[in-house]
């Protein structure tokens, strides 16, 4: 994340921190509750948010060696496919969930602050793509959704061609 430290995660419940001046000197091993399936480091509060095998999502403070609190029930049952910072330290994250829904996340809090549903744009939630500080992408099978990041609302969709405000601005 600094580009003196590399994080790995694994399906033994294990976060392992390593060192890339000695790549075989382990500095850290942070232990889950569940296999840790995938992660994302917010450099502005030196956190990591990962996912686990049992629904939840666990924050983590690195300096501090801890686990900070969890967060269960957040994408059911179904696979956490994508998770990326937003800007005001916040995370959005897609899931493998019929619900089609992508939840915002407040990563100084660890609270959910809302939760988008797709419903009728595109099936499915799949990958997250930050496209500037005012917006991001949501995209599935070809099709994408452009979402603001100041309200959340969506500025335009390959459904709705006509919606487009500036895609690339």
């Amino acid at each position: 994340p600094d580009g003196n430290r590399i994080i790995s995660s694994s399906w033994d419940k294990t976060i392992k921190i390593w060192n890339t001046a000695n790549p075989y000197q382990l500095t850290q091993t942070l232990i889950s509750e569940n296999q840790v399936k995938n992660m994302i480091y917010i450099s502005s509060n030196d956190t990591l948010i990962s996912s686990c095998g049992s629904s939840c999502l666990e924050c983590w403070k690195i300096r501090a060696n801890q686990k900070v609190q969890s967060i269960k029930g957040v994408y059911t049952d179904y696979c956490l496919n994508s998770m990326i910072e937003l800007p005001n330290h916040n995370i959005a994250i897609s899931t493998q969930s019929p619900s089609n829904t992508i939840v915002i996340i407040d990563t100084q809090q660890f609270t959910i602050t809302q939760q988008i549903q797709l419903q009728g744009y595109i099936s499915n939630c799949s990958t997250l793509c930050l496209l500037n500080k005012n917006s991001f992408l949501y995209i599935r099978e070809g099709k994408l959704v452009q979402i603001s990041t100041k309200d959340y609302s969506i500025l335009y969709s390959t459904n709705n061609k006509s919606n487009l405000k500036g895609m690339f601005g």
